[in-house]
């Protein structure tokens, strides 16, 4: 038999629990009880969905974390981006590839992106997740080793950094050992990665504001002359660039016909995030978002060479890793400056990163109402996974992704549940009864309705599928004496 469950038999039950007169339809009848169910039907069907678990609304699916350095769309906030390049997608508006690789067994090359999330059109529609696609590169490099010859320009202004001779293309790692997140690996002799254009396309000879996430693997060179030492960022004729002397002393450079510098301090063998701001005939240079320490000096002489990161020419190697690299043609404000610092702080684990509690952020699906506990991956019974929901996002340390189980919004009667059409019938009976009746004992009438509905519900929950035990953690086992043995025991004595 076919079933005829609409939103008008839903509301007829109602009526039905009140002993009241049926509606003919519930969208178009004229009366003050069809007006009461058009205000309040789909926020009690929302609610009774929340408050409850019901398994045809309970739905599992993977979902990929989304925490993008720069948010919104580009223009919006930062329009002053002039370049961006990572190892992670940097910009929530960027739909591209992130990285090219060259395969060492025979020289083949290939383009990169980012995971995708591919069941829910929504996010589609903000293109997928955020981290590198890892399992795509393992598939094509097949136990060989990879070398990136380009970084996609995130920003959208075509600016890729390249490398095309292949002795001097950083290696591709899957996981930095201290963070755990992709890099590009210079290797201190003569890797480098260089944008086409001159520098004049990424800030003016007045203005700018420079930035790199990375980890310093060693410093060899010790010169007082910033230009003599190990190169991070800067343009090739070394007018201007950040450069790291033996020791972990920085150079914050720039040559307006005198070379002036501001020195501070970068670590090695730990990550970090350093920038250089010129502005206002003013020089700065922070780490890890200390104060900025500034000198005075003028416009850049020239910027007509290329932009290039780990080195020049040979002369200038920088053995580091290198996560990201941001430019901004002029700086952004203050506030979104550290906000920009703060968080890829965070991604690379820098010292100094202010905790915020969690690593990673998640949007939810469009058809969420709430989310069920996790378990690791998805695993029955497995580990529970620790996590919140703030502002429409889902906050947890677990990387990668997470299959999350979440109650979803249903709105065609056809997919619901009989026991839940009773449940939303009393709930919407229970609302109505003493405004359409005046009787209270009605209000307690259509409550033990929807009651009755709930309480079947869940002995019918209980016998389809075994039942998700809770986790079985330490206090637990003590508790239960579960495990291995010897177990202490603990006397009982009060203090009177």
């Amino acid at each position: 038999m076919t079933s005829t469950r609409t939103k008008t038999s839903i509301c007829n039950l109602a009526l039905d629990v009140l002993h009241e007169a049926p509606l003919t339809d519930v969208d178009t009848d004229d009366t003050a009880v069809s007006r009461w169910f058009v205000r309040n039907y789909d926020e009690q069907l929302e609610a009774e969905l929340r408050e409850h678990i019901w398994k045809f609304a309970v739905t599992r699916r993977r979902i990929l974390p989304r925490d993008y350095i720069l948010r919104g769309r580009a223009g919006a906030i930062y329009g002053t981006l002039s370049g961006a390049w990572g190892m992670v997608r940097l910009i929530e508006s960027w739909s591209g590839d992130l990285v090219t690789i060259r395969r060492s067994s025979d020289s083949a090359s290939d383009h990169f992106g980012f995971l995708l999330d591919e069941d829910d059109a929504a996010l589609l529609d903000e293109g997928g997740g955020f981290l590198l696609d890892e399992t795509d590169i393992s598939d094509f490099l097949a136990g060989s080793t990879g070398y990136v010859s380009q970084l996609f320009d995130q920003s959208g202004n075509g600016r890729h950094l390249v490398q095309a001779t292949t002795t001097k293309q950083p290696i591709y790692e899957s996981s930095d050992e201290l963070i755990g997140q992709p890099a590009a690996s210079f290797d201190g002799d003569d890797d480098l990665l260089a944008t086409a254009g001159n520098m004049s396309n990424l800030i003016s000879t007045s203005d700018g504001w420079l930035v790199i996430a990375g980890r310093i693997d060693e410093l060899a060179f010790d010169s007082a002359t910033a230009t003599a030492d190990h190169l991070l960022l800067g343009d090739q004729g070394q007018k201007i660039g950040l450069y790291a002397r033996a020791g972990g002393n920085l150079y914050g450079f720039n040559n307006d016909g005198a070379g002036d510098t501001v020195t501070d301090a970068v670590p090695v063998l730990e990550p970090f995030v350093a920038t250089l701001r010129h502005g206002s005939g003013t020089l700065y240079t922070s780490v890890n978002g200390r104060t900025e320490l500034s000198a005075a000096s003028g416009a850049t002489s020239s910027l007509a060479s290329l932009f290039q990161v780990g080195d020049i020419a040979g002369s200038n190697a920088t053995d580091m890793h290198v996560f990201a690299v941001l430019a901004f043609s002029t700086p952004p404000a203050e506030e979104e400056r550290k906000r920009i610092v703060e968080r890829l702080m965070r991604w690379v684990r820098a010292g100094g990163a202010r905790e915020v509690g969690w690593q990673y952020r998640y949007a939810v699906p469009s058809d969420y109402l709430r989310i069920l506990p996790p378990r690791s991956q998805g695993v029955f019974e497995g580990d529970p996974v620790a996590f919140e929901v703030e502002a429409g996002d889902i906050l947890t340390d677990q990387s990668g992704y997470v299959d999350f189980r979440y109650i979803r919004h249903v709105t065609d009667p056809l997919s619901m549940d009989p026991l839940f059409v009773q449940a939303l019938a009393g709930r919407l009976a229970t609302k109505l009864a003493h405004w359409l009746t005046g009787k209270a004992n009605m209000v307690q009438i259509a409550a033990a309705f929807a009651a009755d509905a709930r309480s079947a519900a869940r002995r019918a929950n209980a016998i389809e599928g075994s039942p998700e035990r809770s986790y079985a953690n330490e206090v637990i086992n003590a508790r239960y004496m579960r495990g291995t043995p010897p177990y202490r025991i603990w006397p009982r004595q009060r203090i009177r």
